[in-house]
């Protein structure tokens, strides 16, 4: 477990110097559902074999009804976490596009 870093960018560059030593390059990642796709590619362009472990799950299918079509603070929390994932996705990608083999 790697827990000083402040974005998945450090995780990777730190838990690659924690584990070059050990020789170890197979790992299981768990973060938040949300963040996996993106923990994924970032890890796997720095080496790492990747075994998914996703926590945290959104809440799934519940009955709707008009309620769920208002906004909410709710509604607002979720988009903030969807855009923030797919602006950090690729923004990743063109940051890893220049480190290509």
């Amino acid at each position: 477990m790697e827990p000083d870093s402040r974005n998945t960018r450090e995780s990777v560059l730190r838990t690659r110097q924690l584990l070059t030593a050990e020789k170890i390059d197979r790992i299981t990642l768990v973060t938040h559902a949300s963040h996996m796709r993106r923990a994924t590619l970032v890890f796997e362009r720095a080496g790492f074999s990747v075994t998914k472990a996703p926590k945290g799950f959104s809440p799934g299918n519940k009955p709707r009804d008009l309620g769920d079509f208002l906004p909410s603070a709710e509604g607002l929390g979720q988009s903030r976490i969807f855009f923030h994932e797919l602006f950090g996705l690729g923004w990743y990608h063109l940051r890893l596009a220049g480190l290509r083999d």
